[in-house]
């Protein structure tokens, strides 16, 4: 992983919520040190934005776990695909 990530995915995406597809990640321990108990975060967001519910643009609900290892606002992601990103499902194959 470079020096200058904190977390390296196969894709990152500031949209709709930090976060990267499969929830697949390596992380720098001395930067998940930082992140709230992922126990207590989905419970920490629905607090902040008086829940929710499931929304995925703001990374709460189920969304929560998704968005956890990229929440704190130092985080420096990488992402090591090379492809073009197909927004959303459509003209994917089936």
């Amino acid at each position: 992983m470079p020096i200058s990530c904190d977390v390296c995915s196969w894709r990152f995406s500031p949209l709709p919520h930090p976060h990267n597809g499969g929830n697949m990640w390596a992380a720098r321990c001395n930067y998940i040190r930082k992140l709230i108990n992922p126990v207590m975060f989905p419970k920490s967001m629905a607090q902040l934005y008086h829940d929710a519910g499931n929304d995925p643009w703001i990374g709460t609900g189920r969304y929560a776990a998704e968005h956890w290892v990229h929440s704190h606002p130092t985080i420096q992601a990488c992402d090591v695909s090379t492809s073009d990103y197909n927004w959303g499902y459509k003209d994917l194959p089936e």
